[in-house]
C-alpha cells in the first residue's frame, strides 16, 4: 500500500510539474500575442497617419500650383462678399473639403486610430483654419453636411475662438467689448 501512496504522491507531484508548465507557456503566448497586436495596432496608426498625408497633399500642391486656388484659400474669408457666385462656390468647396480631412482625423482619433500627439497637430491646424478662413460665417451653410458630434466640435471650436476674439478686444481697448 505504501507504493500506492508514494505512487500517487510522485503522479500528483507530476501533474502540478505539466499545469505550471502549461501555465507558463499560455502565459507566454499571451505575452507574445500581446506584443504583436500592439504592434499591429501601432502599423495601423502609422497606416492612418500616412492615409492623411496622402489626403491633404493634393490640396495643399493645388494651392502651391494654382495661383487662383491659393488666392481664394488666402483671401477668401476677407473678399467673400465681393465674389461671383462662382467663386463663392468655389471658397465655400475648399472650406468644405478641408473640413471633411478634419472630421476624417476626429473620427480617427474618437476610435483610437490617431495618437494625441497626432491628433494636437491637426486640432492646431483646424483652430488656425477656423480663425484664418473666418469659418464662423460660412458654418450655418456648411454644419448639415458633416456628422453630428465632428459638427458640435467644429461649433466649440468656433466658440472658442470667438471668446479669445473678445478676450483679446477687451485686452487691447481696455474694457469689456461693445456687443452692440
Amino acid at each position: 500500500m505504501n507504493i500506492w501512496l508514494i505512487a500517487s504522491a510522485i503522479a500528483t507531484l507530476i501533474q502540478s510539474l505539466v499545469v505550471i508548465v502549461s501555465l507558463l507557456f499560455v502565459w507566454r503566448q499571451v505575452r507574445l500575442q500581446t506584443k504583436q497586436l500592439n504592434l499591429q495596432t501601432e502599423l495601423a496608426k502609422a497606416a492612418n497617419i500616412q492615409s492623411l498625408v496622402n489626403l491633404s497633399s493634393p490640396f495643399n500642391m493645388s494651392l502651391i500650383q494654382d495661383a487662383q486656388m491659393a488666392k481664394l484659400w488666402i483671401e477668401g474669408a476677407e473678399e467673400f462678399a465681393n465674389y461671383n457666385r462662382v467663386d463663392k462656390l468655389r471658397y465655400e468647396t475648399l472650406l468644405f473639403w478641408w473640413l471633411i480631412l478634419h472630421e476624417n482625423v476626429y473620427y480617427q482619433r474618437q476610435k483610437g486610430l490617431l495618437d494625441e500627439a497626432v491628433y494636437s497637430a491637426w486640432e492646431n491646424d483646424l483652430r488656425r483654419f477656423i480663425r484664418r478662413q473666418n469659418l464662423q460665417g460660412h458654418w450655418e451653410g456648411l454644419k448639415n453636411l458633416f456628422q453630428q458630434k465632428f459638427g458640435n466640435h467644429v461649433v466649440q471650436l468656433i466658440l472658442e475662438h470667438e471668446s479669445d476674439r473678445a478676450s483679446h478686444l477687451d485686452h487691447a481697448t481696455g474694457g469689456p467689448a461693445n456687443t452692440d
